[in-house]
């Protein structure tokens, strides 16, 4: 169980043009389940008892309100403060199927060094339900599921004129087109019976983001019912464990295999010719039903106990933190058996603090992500 401390003021007598306070503040009520920092009370120590109540009191507020609101950095030179588990950039001792470089992979920082070393020799064991580049990604067991589009009859095809790009464009979009064409994703076409558009967009760092105008596609389809989880129920199921670990899939829609016979109706027109996905786009009407679809087939009875799946967000879960391990090798054990890869980069083992689906989850209780 978190400690928390409360901090209860004098009573004291408004100031005429001041808001009224209650008569106590609590730390609690303010941080919610974050574990104050020793530098929060050096904060507050240096609050003079010259002022008046309500004075004190406001700059309580400011202390825990730069905490809300995410400026941790002024406490540095005083100690670490941070909204999650710090955690390890490390390597597994194996090299990628494909480059040949070093498997980088992140555990949390408070580990042991043997503990260290427990972790990363299950990972390299594991290691083939990684994929650190596009071409280890072989794509999820056909017995698993397919993506059907399920279009309703009687539909009219719609084919999209191409979008006008300027040339600093161009060669940007053929780069990324060429791209996934070498990873196997998509593959020229002619005479498909639905044409889409493509919608460059640029990202925060400059680079081009290709989106897929499918907005006459997905009107056509039909719509999956299978349900999502409620996120606030999934996030809340997760506190109380003693250990946790965020597993995150590598590009997951994308190892999903399109229906062979729906295939061509993704095909979206670029300068360099007309395509079609033979994977699963994201954008897709129904994709994270799919995905959904898939995560229960492949973790059945587990899901739930051990581990939790929101489409392509998934969190190991367990009560006492000396059999986390044991519960990862299970679900790396159906991962690898159904070739369903995850993304290294973006997965972090036995932590007891993450990001997860626009929360903070602890071993003690959740908060709203206060960068969202």
């Amino acid at each position: 169980m978190c400690n928390h401390a409360v901090i209860s003021a004098e009573n004291g007598k408004s100031d005429e043009n001041q808001r009224p306070y209650n008569n106590s503040i609590s730390v609690l009520n303010r941080l919610g389940t974050l574990v104050v920092h020793t530098s929060v009370f050096e904060r507050l120590g240096e609050i003079s008892k010259d002022l008046s109540n309500n004075a004190r009191r406001r700059q309580w507020d400011s202390v825990f309100d730069s905490l809300r609101d995410g400026h941790a950095q002024q406490f540095k030179k005083k100690g670490r403060y941070d909204m999650t588990n710090e955690h390890k950039k490390s390597n597994i001792g194996v090299k990628s199927l494909y480059n040949r470089r070093a498997t980088p992979i992140f555990v949390s920082a408070l580990l042991s060094p043997k503990e260290e070393e427990e972790y990363l020799k299950s990972l390299g064991e594991h290691k083939y339900v990684f994929a650190w580049t596009y071409k280890e990604m072989l794509g999820l067991d056909l017995k698993v599921t397919i993506h059907h589009l399920d279009i309703k009859y009687g539909t009219r095809p719609i084919k999209k004129s191409q979008r006008v790009l300027g040339p600093d464009l161009i060669s940007r979009v053929e780069t990324k087109i060429n791209k996934l064409i070498n990873t196997g994703f998509i593959r020229e076409v002619k005479y498909p019976m639905w044409i889409s558009s493509i919608v460059p967009v640029r990202k925060k760092n400059g680079q081009i983001h290709i989106c897929i105008d499918f907005r006459d596609l997905n009107k056509a389809c039909l719509k999956d019912d299978f349900p999502l989880l409620i996120i606030e129920l999934m996030v809340d199921a997760t506190t109380r464990h003693e250990t946790l670990s965020f597993i995150d899939g590598s590009s997951g829609y994308n190892q999903i295999i399109m229906s062979p016979k729906d295939e061509e109706c993704t095909a979206f027109r670029t300068p360099k010719g007309i395509y079609y996905h033979k994977v699963m786009p994201f954008i897709l009407k129904n994709a994270g039903a799919t995905y959904q679809y898939a995560m229960q087939n492949i973790f059945d009875a587990i899901l739930h106990k051990k581990v939790k799946c929101y489409v392509d967000d998934l969190v190991v879960k367990t009560k006492k933190r000396g059999k986390h391990l044991a519960d990862l090798q299970i679900v790396f054990n159906r991962l690898r058996k159904y070739n369903l890869k995850m993304n290294p980069l973006k997965c972090a083992f036995d932590v007891t603090s993450e990001k997860f689906l626009d929360f903070i989850i602890r071993h003690c209780g959740i908060e709203a992500d206060p960068a969202k």
